[in-house]
């Protein structure tokens, strides 16, 4: 059986704002995250992003909030 794959885009303190089976879409959400992270500014601003795939992470972005403890 071939199931496609699942991509989810999270960031910290929004939560899941991408969730398709699109890579292309996936990648280019993941990466629109990630600038709005590295601004700053707004309620992104800071923020970890990361891109999964079936649950397995892809992609990660620490942002400038992020907390290792």
């Amino acid at each position: 059986m071939n199931m496609k794959k699942q991509y989810i885009v999270i960031v910290g303190n929004v939560g899941t704002v991408f969730n398709s089976t699109n890579k292309k879409d996936a990648i280019a959400t993941y990466k629109e995250y990630v600038k709005m992270s590295d601004s700053s500014k707004g309620r992104v601003g800071g923020e970890d992003v990361v891109l999964t795939c079936n649950d397995d992470p892809l992609y990660e972005y620490f942002g400038a909030l992020h907390n290792d403890n």
